[in-house]
């Protein structure tokens, strides 16, 4: 999803996230605008606020589904949310019919 939502350090900025912890429950507060943000000031994984843009590297501790997830555009073509065994199968059988 596009969203500026993951503000801290890239103001007016929107970037193309997966929808994590921290966006679900800016959601359920009415999506309040920054500044009234729940849980904003506060540190989630090595030394990076909440809405911070910045992305969890190797090594990064802490909360890490809360902050940032990146996602590239193809992010948009996701319709559904399945088991990874269905999706391993069926690029197993595409490869094995190629």
């Amino acid at each position: 999803m596009l969203t500026g939502l993951f503000d801290v350090g890239w103001p007016t900025t929107p970037h193309r996230v997966i929808r994590n912890s921290t966006y679900e429950r800016w959601e359920a507060a009415g999506s309040p605008p920054s500044g009234e943000r729940p849980g904003e000031g506060e540190e989630v994984a090595s030394g990076t606020l909440r809405y911070a843009s910045n992305p969890p590297l190797a090594g990064t501790d802490g909360d890490v589904e809360a902050m940032a997830m990146y996602a590239g555009h193809s992010v948009a073509s996701v319709t559904a949310v399945e088991p990874a065994a269905a999706i391993v199968e069926r690029f197993s059988a595409v490869l094995r019919n190629a």
